[in-house]
């Protein structure tokens, strides 16, 4: 006989939710906004193609979005920010005064980048309705920083899941197993059932291996 599972996982970006536009024309966006017109601010894909190198780069400086380092998360992104623009051709940018302010803002108004793939709600709904039937436990695992619970929060989503794990908060990125394994231990489904039951006892679904905010 096959049983339901006792766990279902989803991760977020690329699964859930998507960038409502190139992440370079918020840059652009936010730097024009801020910075003096005399600043010759680079063009968005050029932004765009500096933020995948910066985040990398920064991936393998201080991994985990700078967990434990000292600033946390908020002064790794600035660093991302800041590689960024000048990989992007504009170091001078950076010094200017104002340039500290576009990092807090772009890290402040995240809820605003981001939005729900079409299929995201009704598939949620449904998918809750049948874990509620089931005794499945749903939840959120997700290799992002301090501020996943607010960006669920912010598109409505965040009371379809008994919990949200991030990769901050548990101090593990996918595809480490620890991080799994804290969404099991939440979820009261002990580790050796894995290999025991003849059913899944826990599923995951995502994008990919691949972190989506690279």
């Amino acid at each position: 006989m096959v049983l339901a599972p006792r766990l279902i996982s989803v991760s977020c970006f690329g699964t859930l939710l998507h960038r409502k536009r190139p992440r370079g024309e918020f840059y652009k966006q936010a730097l024009k906004w801020a910075l003096p017109p005399t600043n010759d601010v680079p063009p968005a894909a050029a932004l765009s193609r500096g933020y995948r190198k910066a985040f990398a780069k920064q991936s393998v400086a201080g991994p985990n979005f700078g967990k434990g380092a000292p600033g946390g998360c908020r002064l790794w992104w600035h660093d991302v920010m800041s590689e960024a623009v000048r990989i992007a051709g504009a170091p001078a940018i950076v010094s200017d005064p104002a340039f500290p302010s576009v990092c807090d803002w772009l890290y402040d108004e995240v809820d605003d980048h981001w939005e729900l793939y079409p299929t995201t709600a009704p598939a949620l709904i449904d998918l809750r309705k049948w874990c509620d039937s089931h005794g499945c436990q749903l939840g959120v695992v997700c290799n992002m920083d301090e501020r996943l619970p607010r960006i669920l929060k912010s598109l409505g989503i965040s009371d379809k899941f008994d919990f949200v794990i991030s990769s901050y908060a548990c101090g593990f990125e996918q595809p480490s197993p620890e991080i799994y394994y804290a969404a099991l231990d939440i979820a009261d489904v002990p580790r050796s059932a894995l290999a025991s039951s003849a059913s899944p006892v826990a599923l995951h679904c995502g994008s990919g291996l691949r972190c989506a905010l690279g």
